[in-house]
């Protein structure tokens, strides 16, 4: 959504969320969360302790700058930080090239005030992987500034997966 991304000039929003089941375990690279943002997710606090217990590896105070740096690169901030991802951008296509059995890669959601995740997976690794259930489409419209309201909720009917198209109500 535009809204999201700063552009306050938008009178109309389509939001669509998408449920999907997996058909094979995933394996994803992490990008654990900076260290101010340590407590706002207790599933990346968790992996973030494991990713601790490496401390007495000599690489370790490097690894944990790289992370660090990542970790801020992957959660700007559109609003304050106008940037083209090309650092993330980067480290994706390095993690996809080098790591060849890596599906893809999560990191917390800034949007979400780093509570949420984030997924990103490779175009191969959706059409073998996981399968579409359903989606919704809401539109929302501008009732006044910064306030949008829901105006309409549209199911999805039906996936044709031959024409990678999907059906709604």
């Amino acid at each position: 959504l535009s809204i999201f991304r700063g552009n306050e000039d938008s009178r109309e929003e389509i939001l669509t969320i998408s449920a999907w089941n997996l058909k094979e375990p995933l394996k994803l690279a992490i990008i654990l969360p900076s260290e101010e943002n340590n407590g706002k997710n207790n599933e990346f606090d968790q992996m973030k302790e494991f990713y601790n217990n490496f401390e007495n590896s000599p690489e370790f105070e490097d690894l944990k700058n790289l992370n660090e740096f990542l970790a801020k690169e992957y959660t700007l901030d559109l609003e304050r930080h106008k940037s083209n991802y090309k650092i993330t951008c980067a480290f994706s296509n390095y993690i996809k090239d080098k790591f060849r059995d890596v599906d893809g890669i999560t990191y917390s959601s800034i949007k979400r005030e780093y509570e949420g995740t984030n997924i990103v997976l490779w175009p191969e690794v959706v059409d073998k992987k996981v399968e579409f259930v359903a989606a919704r489409k809401s539109v929302f419209k501008k009732v006044k500034h910064k306030t949008f309201v829901e105006t309409q909720i549209v199911e999805s009917k039906s996936y044709n997966s031959d024409k990678d198209v999907i059906c709604w109500k």
